[in-house]
């Protein structure tokens, strides 16, 4: 068996058997913790994840192949995600073309409307994101320029902010592939970018179970 066909084939038993690592805590106490490291960061309250894009170049797809031309000319998904405060993804959406803005990415996805419709993993939860995000009543976007008494507020929010480009960062150093995943199908694409986000996941969540014994988490579909 061929390299890609065996992962071709491992692919969707990953997605499959793993696909609970990807979401909030089930449970309350786990929940409740999310918030708590958060504020150890940069001492802000309600914080229950993290949003942002991040571009995944592909091969060239033999179909709608203009709509993956991303900004730099090159063919991409753009795959936005949420993170948690230990760098471990509590939603990820690898579905659209490279040519999508993460604004439309974020409208057009489930999270969205879940969170649209009322839904919160705790009380008072909310996001946060750069400045290409609206803001919203659960969503804090970042405001270029900001000065004077609301200086210091930004800068703690950058500072929150940049752990989803830790995140990033931390998940295509531990899977190269991202470097360019070299199959023409976008699709097949997204099926692996989800699988090694499950398996960094799984490296994090695994890490802390010596520390909790609750961890059951709750999944959102894309």
């Amino acid at each position: 068996m061929s390299l890609y066909n065996a992962v071709k084939e491992v692919t969707p038993v990953i997605n499959d058997k793993l696909k609970r690592l990807i979401g909030w805590p089930s449970t309350q106490q786990a929940r409740e913790r999310i918030p708590l490291n958060f504020r150890a960061i940069a001492g802000l309250d309600n914080i229950c994840g993290v949003i942002d894009g991040t571009h995944v170049d592909i091969a060239t797809p033999t179909v709608d192949e203009p709509q993956f031309v991303n900004r730099h000319n090159r063919h991409s998904l753009n795959v936005m995600a949420i993170c948690g405060p230990a760098m471990d993804f509590y939603y990820i959406n690898a579905r659209f073309p490279g040519s999508v803005n993460d604004c439309r990415v974020l409208r057009n996805s489930s999270i969205f409307q879940f969170f649209e419709n009322g839904w919160r993993p705790f009380n008072n939860a909310i996001i946060i994101g750069d400045s290409i995000y609206p803001t919203l009543p659960w969503l804090t976007s970042m405001i270029p320029g900001v000065n004077g008494p609301q200086r210091r507020f930004y800068d703690n929010l950058q500072k929150t902010r940049s752990i989803i480009e830790c995140s990033f960062g931390l998940l295509k150093m531990r899977f190269q592939c991202l470097t360019k995943l070299r199959v023409k199908d976008p699709s097949y694409s997204a099926n692996i970018i989800n699988c090694v986000a499950l398996l960094h996941n799984f490296i994090i969540r695994t890490r802390l179970e010596d520390e909790n014994d609750d961890n059951e988490f709750l999944l959102i579909e894309n």
